[in-house]
């Protein structure tokens, strides 16, 4: 292997939102080894340097899904992602047909603030997820609210949502719409709205490419369904005990986040 990459919420992250101590040294002794490691996380940049020391471990960060790519190293930014301002119009204009709660993020790098559209239905962990970022939200005034362009746009339903996303994708069949289960609630349903050519597994491509590195060369590892792209890229892929049986079905399983499944990979692979 030149390269692994692994998810971080539910997957390198422990329920307790750290990572083992296993783990670490693994991530250290794979460095000596000259692979290289990245992070591939549907965390802001902001959010994930919130909860990650700036000596970790890694040498690269896939951020907010796959909108922006880092050398953690050395700090630069390398790619970068955003819909235009049609295409957030286009895509806030369904959402509120729908009655769907959703969030529009800025332009990395300030894409941990927010303008949000609250449909008044009953959504419990829409409200968790607001009042948990309260300082960096603003409500939209619907009737003259400025358009610009975004990272992404985030929608949540307070169920599975597969029939939503199915809808969704039908009317916007020009963006590319990645179901996640909610990191709050750990049950309802988070749509993220990317361009078509953002996601996890396209910037891991993008960053193989920058590196040289052929597919066959590359392992992941992840837990849910904003995975799957990253999951799809290699046939070195695997999912933690705790990702839903389906994901299990068709990767390989390691133990789960509580049990440092990332290290178990790595000891399977190396």
């Amino acid at each position: 292997m030149k390269l692994i990459i692994t998810d971080l919420d539910g997957t390198l992250f422990n329920d307790k939102g750290d990572v083992s101590e296993i783990d670490v040294y693994t991530l250290e002794k794979l460095g000596k080894k000259k692979i290289f490691r990245a992070i591939a996380t549907g965390r802001s940049l902001f959010s994930f340097k919130e909860s990650i020391p700036r000596n970790f471990p890694i040498d690269y960060l896939i951020f907010s899904s796959g909108g922006g790519l880092m050398n953690w190293k050395t700090q630069t930014m390398l790619e970068t992602a955003e819909l235009t301002k049609e295409e957030v119009v286009e895509c806030s204009n369904i959402l509120m047909e729908q009655d769907i709660d959703f969030m529009i993020h800025e332009p990395i790098p300030e894409n941990h603030k927010f303008f949000f559209y609250n449909s008044g239905c009953k959504n419990p962990d829409f409200k968790r997820r607001l009042k948990l970022y309260a300082e960096y939200g603003t409500e939209m005034i619907t009737e003259n609210h400025c358009y610009k362009p975004a990272t992404q746009v985030l929608a949540i339903v307070p169920e599975n949502g597969l029939e939503i996303i199915e809808k969704l994708r039908v009317s916007m069949p020009d963006l590319n719409i990645i179901r996640t289960t909610s990191p709050l609630d750990k049950r309802s349903t988070w749509i993220e709205i990317f361009p078509k050519d953002v996601s996890k597994g396209h910037t891991a491509m993008l960053l193989a490419d920058r590196l040289e590195i052929d597919p066959t060369e590359i392992a992941v590892l992840g837990n849910d369904y904003n995975d799957l792209e990253l999951l799809e890229i290699t046939d070195n892929s695997y999912v933690v005990e705790n990702a839903p049986e389906d994901l299990k079905e068709r990767f390989m399983v390691v133990a789960s986040n509580n049990d440092s499944g990332f290290t178990e990979m790595v000891e399977q692979l190396i």
